[in-house]
């Protein structure tokens, strides 16, 4: 069998959903989304030993990530201020690391 992969059509096909990561915009139908709380978990099961830990971490971090997205296009449509979605995202990365402190020290 011979696989021949050609680059630039799948450089095409990622580059978009490479962009929404970029900005900020989780989706969950974004392939690279999941590919990336799932090597979150391996990453994370490799340190922390137990499977549960890092799956329940990811997948509350998955949501807060998801529920983030949809909170931003609320309230950017809410405000007209450039700054309530920048402060949406901050909130939410801080909710995360809340989370990772706990799950990394205290659970």
């Amino acid at each position: 069998m011979k696989f021949d992969i050609d680059l630039e059509r799948l450089k095409e096909y990622i580059l978009p959903y490479i962009e929404e990561l970029k900005d900020f915009e989780f989706s969950y139908r974004n392939p690279l989304f999941w590919v990336g709380l799932f090597v979150a978990f391996f990453i994370l099961s490799r340190f922390w030993g137990e499977r549960k830990k890092p799956f329940s971490f990811t997948v509350i971090s998955g949501l807060i990530l998801l529920g983030m997205t949809k909170t931003e296009a609320y309230f950017s449509i809410l405000f007209s201020d450039p700054l309530a979605p920048f402060l949406v995202k901050m909130v939410s990365l801080f909710i995360i690391a809340l989370v990772f402190i706990y799950y990394a020290f205290i659970k």
